[in-house]
């Protein structure tokens, strides 16, 4: 059983949950009618000196639109859609617009960084097992690179060559709160899950899907083919 003088020094799960996207979906457009381009980064071969900025391109204009569905009790309740788009790049600080909030990211030799948290978002070499502190609301935790040669599917298409990363913040000996990101080269963020993990029992929150992404030259939405079935 989980210490409850522990737990009640520490943030509870819901409070980091929304801290850890709830700004997205606090300052998110929601749309209607939009259609799902289904497409597929150029193919890429993955290598340990490989930048980060390859898994999160980002220039003045760049777009993604995700679907976001959230979880209640282990089964779907609210959906929605959130566009993010780069408003602005200035010496190293961009600036995502997602509605009426924005977010700042710098960009550092050695990875991206959430200006409000101080969090890495990715921090380098993008290799396997790589992993670096994390804060949130005042409680200590840890990214880590999963995998690197991840295939992920989502609306917008398949992505191979992803790399998914975990982040973990322990609530107390018998609660996790974990988010999971997976990048695809070329694209950006395609997919997040949120999930709290009881007792080693994970039970998932909200997850995010890519249902539609541009970046500036990309002038045909259909150039990138999806990968074939099977």
């Amino acid at each position: 059983m989980t210490d409850q003088s522990n737990m009640a020094k520490k943030p509870s799960a819901s409070r980091l949950i929304g801290l850890v996207f709830g700004i997205l979906l606090l300052g998110g457009m929601f749309l209607g009618g939009c259609s799902t381009v289904k497409k597929q980064t150029p193919l890429f071969v993955y290598y340990d000196a490989v930048p980060y900025e390859v898994y999160y391109p980002m220039s003045i204009g760049s777009s993604w639109t995700y679907e976001v569905q959230e979880y209640k009790d282990g089964a779907p309740s609210k959906q929605s859609t959130l566009l993010v788009r780069v408003a602005d790049i200035q010496k190293g600080k961009v600036i995502l617009q997602t509605g009426s909030a924005d977010l700042t990211y710098l960009l550092r030799p050695d990875g991206v960084v959430k200006a409000e948290s101080g969090n890495y978002l990715l921090k380098m070499p993008i290799q396997a097992k790589q992993n670096w502190p994390l804060s949130l609301a005042g409680q200590a935790g840890r990214a880590t690179i999963r995998e690197v040669l991840h295939t992920q599917t989502v609306a917008a298409g398949t992505f191979q060559s992803c790399i998914l990363v975990e982040e973990e913040y322990p609530l107390g000996p018998d609660q996790t709160l974990k988010t999971r990101s997976i990048y695809a080269p070329h694209v950006g963020l395609i997919h997040l899950e949120n999930i709290l993990d009881l007792e080693g029992k994970e039970e998932l929150q909200e997850s995010v899907d890519l249902r539609i992404y541009w970046h500036p030259g990309q002038d045909n939405p259909d150039a990138f083919p999806m990968l074939p079935e099977g």
